[in-house]
């Protein structure tokens, strides 16, 4: 109010607002005509800006592996970030990924640290940004499976802003919210199991032979890749 603008070409005056919007979407600014009072008349028409508001980035974490593996072998899980958001994240997203016990993580392709500690949090960094609109960003982990059969449920989380640490470490309490992303796979670790039994006659005649019966069975969830030595 009260501002001078000089006379002639070209005499201009600039006013910058900042603005937010909590929203996503075009928005449409109008001066409407005659609102700009001056000395000399006021606007004749309307002037009129369009800004288009665009969401934040917003990511989500899938996390893929087998559906079985054998006791001590090496396999990967794949994890992938997905945006779908309207803008692009930054440039390094976090990944915590926690290990079940006895498994240890041997290589990854995103700098998972620490490698070959059984049980583990994993910290990994994935290179950015992840594109707007749905792109996508993977990275794998190769482990090396625990020595003894059973269900293990592998966890891990990110940031949905694409930045910093997630709200909540991956686990099997970890809830998706604004601050966390989660993501499992679970996978049923097979191995062999021996069991041995001896059979004898109840009863024998001095000096005359007889037989001992020995049986191995694998009572456990793998074949034996070795073969095995019974000791008498």
């Amino acid at each position: 109010s009260g501002a001078t603008i000089p006379g002639g070409a070209p005499g201009s005056c600039t006013i910058t607002a900042n603005v937010t919007s909590t929203t996503p979407g075009t928005v449409t600014n109008t001066i409407a005509a005659g609102a700009l009072q001056t000395n000399n008349g006021n606007n004749a028409a309307a002037a009129t800006a369009n800004l288009t508001v665009q969401t934040a980035p917003n990511v989500s974490l899938t996390k893929t592996g087998p559906a079985t593996a054998l006791a001590g072998s090496s396999y990967q899980y794949t994890l992938t970030l997905t945006n779908s958001g309207q803008t692009a994240t930054g440039t390094n997203l976090v990944v915590q990924d926690q290990l079940p016990a006895g498994m240890v993580a041997t290589a990854s392709t995103a700098g998972c640290a620490p490698l070959n500690t059984a049980g583990a949090l994993l910290a990994c960094t994935v290179p950015g940004p992840v594109a707007a609109n749905n792109g996508t960003q993977s990275f794998t982990v190769t482990v090396t499976a625990p020595a003894t059969s059973g269900n293990i449920t592998n966890y891990a989380s990110t940031n949905p802003t694409g930045a910093g640490n997630p709200g909540t470490p991956p686990g099997a309490g970890c809830v998706s919210n604004a601050s966390t992303s989660c993501a499992n796979a679970s996978t049923t670790i097979n191995a062999p199991k021996l069991d041995i039994t001896k059979g004898a006659p109840t009863s024998a005649t001095v000096g005359q032979p007889f037989n001992y019966t020995i049986t191995v069975k694998n009572i456990g969830t793998a074949d034996t890749t070795a073969a095995a030595t019974v000791t008498d």
